[in-house]
């Protein structure tokens, strides 16, 4: 018998089953996460939310995306972003974020003569740059009936409208879900490449420092490639420092020994 870990999170006052990535899920994460090419990171991170939360996350806004980004982040190397300005090194806590952002929002509701039209946030993580798709993809519901077709086949079938005041009230209507980090100079915004770049730059790590405790494991605790397939990224560092410990009581007695002869 298997037990499958996972933590329940709560996004937008909704729970998510967050399944444990391994320590190679994580290492795989990062390789391709390497490419900078924002609509390649898109898909890798739409890839890895749906791979590892297993309720549908397909078309729900892209702030509630980075949120439960955020927190695969604080689970698998801890909630801070260690930062340098002015040669002097800060860190800055993901949780100032999900803090600020984790608070569902109402629709923003455009009416005319002939239909009422609710708007949400975008659900791609890398909004449209076309606005007219961008609002596509906004659009929840015509006359409350829930949009069903596919959001890439609505500028077809779409009446006329006043694409850019919409997206213009929608940007306002919407503006509290902007946030500034000072400590680190960034907005997040819903409607740019922001949440792309900064959860590439979040989820990101140094390839060669995983390598390095690859080897050291698999040398020094003999690990092999099962073990890293089953154990997570947190637990491969939890055992590398008890080595380091170990390691270095032993170095301690051999320099007592020494220091008695």
């Amino acid at each position: 018998m298997t037990f499958d870990f996972s933590y329940t999170v709560n996004i937008w006052n909704k729970k998510y089953q967050l399944k444990e990535p391994s320590f190679y899920d994580y290492k795989n994460l990062v390789k391709s996460l390497i490419d900078q090419d924002p609509t390649i990171t898109e898909n890798v991170l739409c890839s890895f939310l749906n791979t590892f939360c297993p309720q549908n996350t397909e078309n729900i806004s892209n702030i509630e995306k980075l949120l439960l980004l955020i927190k695969f982040r604080s689970l698998l190397i801890g909630d801070s972003i260690e930062f340098e300005t002015d040669s002097i090194k800060l860190s800055y806590s993901l949780k100032d974020i999900d803090y600020v952002l984790n608070k569902p929002t109402d629709f923003y509701i455009y009416t005319d003569d002939k239909a009422t039209y609710k708007f949400g946030l975008p659900t791609k993580i890398l909004p449209n740059d076309n606005l007219l798709s961008l609002l596509c993809d906004c659009l929840y519901s015509i006359n409350d009936t829930v949009i069903t077709t596919p959001k890439d086949e609505l500028p077809d079938l779409l009446p006329a409208l006043p694409i850019a005041t919409i997206y213009t009230n929608l940007f306002e209507y919407y503006k509290d879900t902007k946030m500034f980090l000072p400590q680190i100079n960034f907005t997040i915004s819903p409607f740019d490449n922001s949440i792309v770049f900064f959860s590439r730059t979040i989820l990101g790590y140094n390839l060669k420092s995983l390598y390095d405790l690859e080897y050291i494991l698999r040398k020094n605790l003999n690990f092999t490639s099962n073990d890293f397939k089953t154990l997570s990224m947190p637990e491969c560092d939890i055992l590398f420092k008890i080595f380091k410990e170990e390691l270095a009581r032993l170095e301690k007695n051999v320099q007592k020994v020494d220091d008695q002869r």
